[in-house]
């Protein structure tokens, strides 16, 4: 061997002294040989391998090999890429005892002239040009054992039955669309590899015959259909590779014996057969982990959506049989049932379900099945356990009805729309839409209790999913975004208290938020548009972490809410100190302080842990488990949308005097419906108390840190001269710290000014 060398040229004496002991020639690796003296290779008689790859020879000429009666293998392959050969039309011709030919990386554009090699066995001519395989192939190579042909342009194959010994045949990546019946009577093949072509479709006939096949490769073709008895006749199939086709069903007529299946990338493949039609199977790669449920719960002996027990009886009451069967296979079609069809002797009357010899051999197997099924994909429940759907209902319910509820009071309420009345409705349609989003969960759940596998692939797949999860994301951003402005606007306004013109217009939030409006619907449409997508997981939220468009959408958003969080707790640090630091710092701030921790604690504990967890998730790193990203996916993501209505509006006294004046209304059309104790309690508990339009006593409202300083008396008390002795000529100063209306965002405190 002169293999691994620097070898330019090789001398027709050094062949010439080796023509009796040379068995095994290899010049592979030497990358500056350019020519050989075929003249002197030809003397070596008794030569039986002969290996040249990886050089930079450029011409095999005519009948180069001719009298090496003995060669039985050449091998010729991984040349320069980027060289041009040129290979005599019978170059390999005439050579009796060759059994191995490889011509691998050649460009050839036609099959070599092979005459007289009756031996051949194996060859192998990848990654070359050749369109058309010889129609009389298997008469000029009659013992032909393994074809490999990848890497060419054949758009078929030529019919191959007189081939009794081929055993292996590998076609991939060529242009083949349909195998015809160039397949049909190969009773000797095993393996067949197609893999990498455009075959469209899998006929009746297609591998009629091949009842030796063990190994069939189809992956990633253009399969659309495959025929119900395409695999009647393969009996003895171990391995079926169908991995990124588009076929909707798969036939299992004459699939005993197989093992190994994979359908991976097969997503319209939405109903995948039961157990009992592949009672051999023992690893499946499938695409959605739904299919394999009822795999995984087989070796448990759990059929839940293909057996139960039936029990029929007679007339008279005597029970004929119980025993395991099929649903999914042989009631399917049933429509009528004639008792008198029945030899109840036949049957034998036992309490306990039997199962028959081959049932027994399906629940003994350990198969391995992916991907398998976790909470994001249910085999039982979409919620999985009953403290998560009653938190979700809980969860629904209030966001419904707390946000429907403040929608309706702003806008049945007769008062002049503010910037905060706006703001706050914005806010309620958003979370409006994420209770909506909960309601589809929870429906489904209940609808599909204790089976959902039978339904997540139409779930996941259908309108239904697509549109709770526009839902959802349309609300999670519209929310966010309002929120932010929310807090924006009560910074705004604190800082500038007194310069009402610096405060922000209603003219202004509006063209803001027709900015939200349009962010977050484009937000929402884009994995509609297939950047990310809505039917990943049964949830329907676009957590699609598969490529890179996926990904950056995903953490745009994740980055997004957390700089939005960011936002709010700085306005909301500056807002508190700017209670903190006034000099009339009492009780009633404190209680504004604690409320802005409140928002603020919500936001984080809604917020951090998605944004947190799922940058961590997406970039490879899980800190919690399915179970608990579950949680807080269906539960705690939602959270907020339920508590932002009590927080910004129906806890506010400000909404408690829109409800009354609407329920005042209200009474005024029905007289029958009476004014209670209890509401004029709670009238007169409002904000508004002193707001009779009968008293005498003039209202300003303005800021007690836009006061002065030498006006912050102890006792709330300024005096017409300068001093406060002389009560006769002073004003009193009552500070009612209830907040109102757009300025109760503010805590604006009422002056009342009473004359003496």
């Amino acid at each position: 061997s002169l293999k691994e060398n620097k070898i330019k040229f090789v001398h027709p004496r050094f062949l010439g002294n080796n023509t009796d002991s040379l068995r095994f020639f290899d010049l592979s690796m030497n990358r500056q040989l350019t020519t050989i003296p075929f003249g002197g290779i030809r003397t070596l008689a008794r030569l039986k391998q002969l290996r040249i790859s990886g050089t930079s020879i450029t011409v095999i000429p005519d009948l180069a090999f001719k009298d090496l009666n003995n060669l039985e293998e050449i091998v010729l392959l991984e040349p320069q890429s980027h060289v041009e050969y040129h290979i005599g039309n019978r170059s390999f011709a005439y050579l009796p005892s060759l059994t191995k030919l490889t011509l691998n990386n050649f460009k050839l554009a036609h099959f070599p002239n092979l005459t007289g090699n009756f031996k051949l066995e194996d060859l192998y001519l990848d990654h070359n040009e050749i369109k058309v395989l010889p129609t009389n192939l298997c008469d000029i190579l009659p013992n032909l054992f393994e074809l490999r042909v990848s890497g060419n342009n054949l758009e078929a194959l030529p019919k191959l039955s007189g081939c009794k010994k081929l055993a292996i045949l590998v076609v991939d990546s060529n242009r083949i669309q349909s195998f015809g019946d160039s397949l049909n009577g190969l009773s000797s093949i095993v393996d067949i590899s197609a893999k990498y072509n455009r075959i469209k479709s899998i006929e009746e006939n297609d591998f009629k015959g091949l009842t030796q096949l063990d190994k069939l490769l189809l992956e990633e073709n253009k399969i659309s259909n495959i025929h119900k008895n395409a695999f009647s006749d393969l009996t003895n199939l171990k391995d079926l590779i169908l991995t990124d086709n588009n076929f909707p069903e798969l036939p299992t007529l004459g699939l005993v014996a197989v093992e190994t299946l994979s359908i991976k990338g097969n997503s319209k493949l939405k109903k995948f057969p039961s157990p009992r039609h592949l009672p051999n199977i023992k690893i499946l790669h499938l695409y959605y982990p739904y299919h394999c449920c009822a795999f995984l719960n087989a070796r448990k002996g759990i059929y839940n959506n293909n057996n139960t027990t039936l029990n029929i009886t007679l007339s008279n009451g005597d029970q004929v049989f119980s025993k395991w069967i099929w649903l999914a296979d042989d009631l399917e079609n049933m429509t009528s049932f004639d008792p008198e069809d029945i030899d109840s002797s036949t049957y034998e009357d036992t309490s306990q379900p039997k199962t028959s010899p081959h049932d027994e051999d399906i629940l003994n197997k350990k198969i391995k099945c992916t991907p398998e099924p976790d909470p994001f994909f249910p085999c039982e429940d979409l919620m999985g356990d009953w403290v998560l759907r009653c938190g979700v209902w809980i969860v629904f319910v209030l966001a419904l009805c707390g946000n429907a509820t403040v929608i309706i009071v702003i806008l049945a309420s007769h008062t002049k729309m503010d910037v905060s009345r706006f703001l706050i409705s914005n806010l309620a349609f958003a979370d409006l839409f994420m209770g909506i989003y909960l309601g589809f969960l929870a429906v489904v759940d209940v609808s599909t209790l204790g089976n959902f596998k039978s339904y997540g692939v139409e779930w996941q797949l259908g309108p239904g999913c697509r549109t709770a999860g526009f839902l959802a994301t349309l609300s999670s951003e519209l929310s966010v975004f309002t929120l932010t402005v929310i807090t924006v606007e009560r910074y705004i306004a604190i800082k500038n208290a007194i310069r009402v013109n610096r405060k922000l217009q209603l003219k202004t939030a509006v063209i803001v938020m027709i900015f939200g409006w349009v962010f977050a619907l484009v937000t929402a449409t884009l994995p509609l548009l297939e950047v990310n997508t809505y039917g990943k997981f049964s949830v329907c939220l676009p957590f699609e972490t598969d490529d890179k468009k996926s990904i950056v959408f995903l953490v745009f958003l994740l980055c997004l809410n957390a700089a939005a969080f960011i936002v709010i707790l700085f306005c909301y640090i500056l807002m508190y100190c700017s209670i903190r630091g006034s000099n009339a710092w009492n009780a009633s701030d404190f209680r504004v302080a604690k409320r802005m921790a409140l928002l603020v604690f919500t936001d984080f504990a809604c917020w951090a842990p998605i944004v947190f967890f799922s940058l961590t998730a997406t970039f490879g790193s899980s800190i919690i488990n399915l179970s608990q990203a579950k949680i807080f996916t269906v539960f705690v993501f939602p959270l907020n949308s339920c508590c932002n209505p009590f927080l910004y509006a129906i806890f506010t006294s400000h909404f408690k005097k829109d409800l009354l004046a609407i329920c005042r209304r209200v009474e005024d059309k029905y007289p029958f419906l009476k004014i209670t104790k209890q509401r004029m309690s709670f009238s007169r508990r409002s904000s508004y108390s002193g707001a009779v339009s009968e008293n005498p006593n003039i209202y300003l409202r303005v800021r007690r840190f836009s006061l002065p300083v030498f006006a912050r008396g102890f006792n709330n008390s300024i005096t017409t001269n300068g001093r406060g002795s002389d009560s006769s000529n002073s004003n009193k100063i009552s500070l009612d710290t209830n907040p109102i209306g757009h300025d109760g965002n503010d805590h604006l405190l009422t002056e009342r000014v009473t004359s003496v």
